[in-house]
């Protein structure tokens, strides 16, 4: 963008960036919503569903393969459903647990796709 901002930026560092720059107060109902048709899409998928209500979903894919494909095809079709219905492109990762993902989608923020093959998360976490 022309002034230097992009998706995913730290407000702190827009706002430095850009005087005067305008600012939305949260809106903690729009984002309980939001929260709710993200678990009703993921839902179809995931047996099990951990929404932290802060934009976090934890799937558990166990058991979903035979049915969905592996679990990065899965998550692919979970995110494509989420951009068709709601119209957002969240970052999304693949691991073994929910450490791993976490720091995974950090690397990848604003959106995207990451999958952490077991057994090399600690290489992941090297580099």
């Amino acid at each position: 963008m022309k002034e230097g901002l992009c998706p995913g930026m730290a407000l702190a560092v827009a706002e430095r960036r850009v005087k005067d720059l305008p600012v939305l107060a949260p809106d903690p109902p729009s984002y309980a919503i939001m929260n709710k048709e993200l678990e009703k899409i993921a839902g179809v998928y995931a047996p099990a569903c951990e929404n932290d209500q802060f934009g976090n979903l934890y799937l558990d894919l166990t058991g979903t393969t035979r049915i969905f494909g592996p679990p990065a095809d899965c998550t692919s079709r979970i995110l494509r459903e989420m951009l068709e219905q709601i119209g957002i492109r969240p970052a999304t990762a693949v691991a073994g647990n929910k450490l791993i993902c976490k720091i995974a989608t950090r690397t990848i923020r604003p959106m995207g796709l990451i999958q952490v093959q077991a057994g090399t998360e600690a290489d992941f976490l090297v580099h």
